[in-house]
């Protein structure tokens, strides 16, 4: 799986980039068709650090996008098993030994939630997308999100844990961590064919709608959200090889330049295949403008992650 949330080749730390990810119009089984008259712009997917997850992207693009990078969407249980390391975790917090990933945010383990507040320069708690593995040197706010990813070090031929500041480590760019599988977007995965579940929570999520294994959004295959009042937005992608790999989307979309109000992304994953790697901020469709409860975020990227023999 993508060590990153899902970004296009031009994302910046300020942009998300351009282009849809349609690759195929028609006749394109067993991956879903485009919809009819659509421009194929065929985007592909990058895993990186400190880049603008790739927003406002439908389970259709996430499909497609996964299967030209080599990969294919991730199935909900693929994500979770991810998000879990083998270790039963809550959240994708790290490390897996000692109860961490079992017990709830602290100040120096955290992930892009409800509980964050994204400009600590202004007055009250602000909410927005960060870049990927957010370790921009110029952010530097008191609490940047830290130790914000799925430990799967020393498994599955991954480097070692590390229990040293940055806590993760990554040798031939294969890194043994998942970044923000908890938080900053939802991701898009597919529990049965045209059922896509959103996961892992957004920037405006509470811990109890960010878990694991919640679950309750769904979103249809050609839906994408294009304002801030709708429900419903787009994701990033997570990728996962078929030998294995896996991809996997966020959603919704960002509700202003600033990308805030954008939750939902996507995420691919791949074995020996490496993408250049991004920063984050989010979106997605079918989740509540925030989340007061065990409920979905408002808006999404689009994410891909690489880099991860899991």
């Amino acid at each position: 799986m993508m060590s990153y949330e899902a970004s296009r080749p031009d994302a910046t730390t300020t942009s998300a980039g351009s282009g849809n990810g349609y690759h195929c119009g028609t006749g394109c089984s067993p991956l879903p068709d485009a919809p009819p008259g659509v421009v194929l712009e065929e985007t592909l997917a990058c895993s990186v650090p400190d880049r603008i997850p790739w927003f406002n992207v439908d389970p259709v693009e996430v499909e497609q996008t996964c299967d030209a990078i080599g990969g294919r969407i991730c199935t909900r249980t693929e994500w979770q098993t991810a998000c879990q390391a083998t270790a039963s975790c809550t959240w994708g917090y790290d490390p897996r030994t000692g109860g961490a990933c079992t017990s709830t945010w602290t100040p120096t383990k955290q992930c892009n939630l409800k509980l964050l507040d994204f400009d600590t320069g202004i007055a009250g708690d602000q909410d927005g997308l960060l870049t990927t593995a957010h370790t921009l040197p110029t952010y530097n706010q008191p609490n940047d999100p830290i130790r914000c990813f799925a430990d799967w070090g020393g498994l599955q031929g991954n480097p070692a844990q590390n229990f040293a500041t940055p806590y993760y480590t990554c040798t031939n760019s294969i890194c043994n961590a998942i970044f923000d599988i908890t938080g900053n977007l939802r991701e898009i995965t597919e529990s049965t064919q045209s059922v896509y579940p959103l996961m892992g929570g957004a920037f405006n999520s509470v811990e109890s709608g960010a878990t694991c294994t919640f679950g309750f959004y769904t979103v249809e295959p050609t839906s994408s959200c294009t304002t801030p009042a709708s429900a419903a937005a787009s994701a990033p992608i997570r990728r996962c090889s078929r030998a294995p790999a896996e991809c996997l989307f966020f959603w919704p979309p960002p509700l202003d330049p600033d990308l805030r109000g954008a939750v939902v992304g996507a995420r691919t994953e791949r074995t020996g295949h490496n993408l250049s790697e991004a920063p984050r901020r989010g979106g997605g469709r079918g989740a509540p403008a925030a989340d007061s409860g065990p409920a979905g975020a408002a808006s999404g990227i689009l994410g891909a992650r690489d880099d991860s023999r899991r």
